[in-house]
């Protein structure tokens, strides 16, 4: 059965979802489900909608001024009723606002990374002071087994996340997009010498690398932590 949703009301369910798009790209709600650089994409898209939306709320239903329904048969301006679930994320979006993925996907994603590729733009390491690395770089340095990573202080900041078991560790964890969130892939160290704070924590980990962990599979690199503090989550939680 085709439920009849004439002109007008399709002219809404555009507007509604060129509104969500134009809300979520307003402020930084996108940045946690796509890179930082769609937001433009994003704007035109939810402009575009509303655009579109004009159209079936100026036009006159001729169907419905001359008596015609032909909803039954699918021959009018009906269309199932399942184009009604196209509310259900827009109503999501406004009411619910899903959080950044965290530690539970991170954990059951955590064994899919093998090997971290290069960095793009690598940190000058050296100095009296710990440098600031993001998790991604320090593990990839670790991998390539990097003489000068040996003995140079560094922090990590990421969440908390937990390894299997009662006694399975702690990992300072980031995740990394592609292009949104369904490409997520996640990013841990191993904490060692500390104790372990709350799951989904923020927090900043200072200390060196233990030598030799990260080179051969499992790839699983570890921090011989110094110190560990809580800190804020950041705006763009994933690197």
């Amino acid at each position: 059965m085709v439920v009849a949703v004439r002109l007008p009301t399709q002219g809404l369910l555009l507007m509604f979802l060129g509104a969500v798009l134009l809300r979520i790209a307003g402020t930084d709600a996108y940045l946690r489900y796509v890179v930082e650089w769609m937001r433009w994409p994003l704007l035109v898209s939810g402009a575009l909608l509303l655009l579109l939306a004009l159209g079936p709320l100026l036009r006159e239903d001729t169907d419905e001024e001359h008596g015609h329904d032909h909803g039954e048969d699918g021959h009018g301006h009906g269309v199932p009723r399942v184009t009604w679930l196209l509310v259900l994320p827009g109503i999501i979006a406004f009411v619910v606002s899903p959080p950044e993925l965290g530690s539970y996907l991170a954990e059951r994603r955590a064994d899919d990374l093998v090997a971290v590729s290069a960095p793009t733009e690598a940190t000058s390491l050296g100095g009296d002071g710990p440098v600031d690395l993001p998790v991604e770089e320090f593990m990839w340095l670790a991998q390539v087994a990097d003489p000068e990573l040996e003995e140079q202080q560094v922090t990590l900041t990421g969440f908390v996340s937990y390894g299997g078991g009662e006694d399975g560790g702690w990992y300072v964890t980031r995740m990394q997009i592609g292009c949104c969130a369904a490409d997520a892939m996640a990013y841990r160290v191993k904490v060692d010498g500390a104790e372990r704070p709350e799951r989904d924590e923020w927090v900043a980990v200072t200390g060196t690398h233990v030598t030799g962990t990260g080179v051969e599979p499992p790839f699983e690199v570890v921090l011989a932590a110094e110190s560990v503090e809580i800190v804020d989550e950041p705006l763009q939680t994933y690197e």
